[in-house]
């Protein structure tokens, strides 16, 4: 069973390895090793990298249809299965330039992929994920704005900025398959760097609706930061910036109602959090 702020040591070594060969490589593809010594059944993992820093991901593995598997990615683990085909695509915000993804089965086979994802400089992410329960979400609030009224932003609303072109707005993004029920989910939340840098009024929430699959439960979170220091053009992206957190959902009388855990973050800027 995988746990959130773990990672397999055959995940950790590839990926260490894979550190020196990294800025070289524009895309570089391979299979982890399976633990008893067998062939993977071919699986690759492709990536393409896309406007805002995103990186679309295509794992093949035709021996493992419908299986669970789970991405790894500077600190990020989502859980996805694969089609009849043993197939999965996925696109991914990137939280580092130099991305190294790692795709892993629960037998123990896996693949790892390496791309240059240059725009990265020009974004900072939050992410936020957990384990398990469904509906937990991002949510920003500008100048002292209410829920709902004009100012405040989550993934069901509009761009943060909306006089600026897609490129430059903040958005955010989901991910994690919600069909299984104890998947690792994640949400990034992923803003313009110099719009942080320039902005001093705003705080990020986390919220939750409570429902019968979570009520009088707790939800462990985990709340990291990925980002380029733009007055320096260093990678702030040590496990420093790592939060984790705990929702305690009340019982199940509240079902329909919504929790949620104020000013998590304020003043979105880059010192916030580190």
């Amino acid at each position: 069973m995988y746990k959130l702020g773990t990672s397999l040591l055959a995940v950790g070594t590839l990926a260490c390895l894979a550190c020196a060969s990294v800025v070289q490589a524009q895309q570089t593809s391979s299979k982890l090793p399976a633990e008893d010594g067998r062939d993977a059944c071919g699986i690759s993992l492709q990536a393409e990298v896309l406007p805002r820093a995103l990186v679309a991901l295509t794992l093949t593995g035709s021996c493992l249809p419908n299986e669970t598997i789970v991405l790894h990615h500077s600190g990020l683990m989502v859980s996805l299965k694969t089609d009849s085909s043993g197939i999965v695509k996925i696109i991914v915000p990137a939280l580092v330039e130099k991305a190294i993804f790692i795709a892993t089965y629960h037998n123990g086979d896996g693949a790892l992929t390496m791309i240059d994802v240059p725009d990265m400089a020009r974004y900072q992410r939050i992410v936020l994920q957990w384990q398990g329960a469904k509906g937990v979400q991002l949510h920003v609030y500008k100048d002292g704005a209410g829920y709902g009224t004009e100012g405040h932003f989550w993934s069901q609303t509009g761009a943060l900025y909306a006089d600026k072109p897609d490129e430059d707005s903040g958005f955010f993004w989901l991910l994690g398959d919600a069909k299984q029920p104890d998947g690792f989910h994640a949400e990034i939340a992923s803003f313009p760097a110099q719009k942080l840098l320039d902005t001093q009024a705003g705080s990020l929430s986390i919220e939750t609706e409570i429902t019968a699959e979570n009520c009088g439960r707790t939800i462990a979170v985990e709340l990291f930061m990925r980002a380029t220091d733009l007055k320096s053009d260093t990678q702030l992206s040590n496990e420093s910036s790592s939060r984790k957190l705990t929702l305690f959902v009340p019982e199940c009388d509240m079902v329909g109602n919504f929790i949620a855990m104020k000013n998590v973050i304020e003043n979105l800027n880059l010192s916030s959090i580190q």
